[in-house]
Parts: structure tokens; C-alpha cells; sequence
């Protein structure tokens, strides 16, 4: 468990240092055809919060974990927010 905090941790000082960032980085594909870096951001924030909104709760319970959602309409509804907002 304390391995797993000190790499979320990691992740979250690495993603604030993104505030020091140019916007017209953040927007630019990190490859021709890749995704740019917010579009990463907003795909690792999409599933942080369906697995704190659906699977910590059912944990806590004891419940069954529901199945994973599916994956195009999850990526692809975050990839839009992501690309008009960060």
C-alpha cells in the first residue's frame, strides 16, 4: 500500500508541474497521430474517477466490482473534454 501512495503521489507532483507548461504544448500531439499531453492527462483522469466513483465505494461495502466500462465511449467522451478544457 505505501508503494502504491508514493507512486500516486509521483504522478500527482509530475501532473502540477504541467501548470508550468505552455498551453500550446499541452495541445500539441506528442507524436504525428499521438495523443497530446492533456489528452493523457484527461485518460488517466477518466479512470481515477471511475474507479473513486464505482469501485472504492463497492470496496468499502464489500460489494462485487462492476465490469470495466466501455473503454471507446470512456476514452473518447474524455478525449473531447480534454481537448476544450484542462
Amino acid at each position: 500500500m505505501a508503494q502504491t501512495f508514493a507512486s500516486l503521489t509521483n504522478s500527482m507532483v509530475a501532473i502540477e508541474k504541467l501548470y508550468e507548461v505552455g498551453e500550446d504544448r499541452l495541445i500539441q500531439p506528442m507524436r504525428e497521430g499521438k495523443w497530446s499531453v492533456r489528452e493523457v492527462v484527461g485518460h488517466l483522469e477518466s479512470w481515477d474517477t471511475h474507479i473513486l466513483s464505482e469501485w472504492v465505494p463497492a470496496i468499502e461495502e464489500g460489494a462485487r466490482l462492476s465490469a470495466f466500462p466501455d473503454h471507446e465511449a470512456l476514452i473518447m467522451r474524455r478525449l473531447k473534454c480534454a481537448k476544450t478544457s484542462m
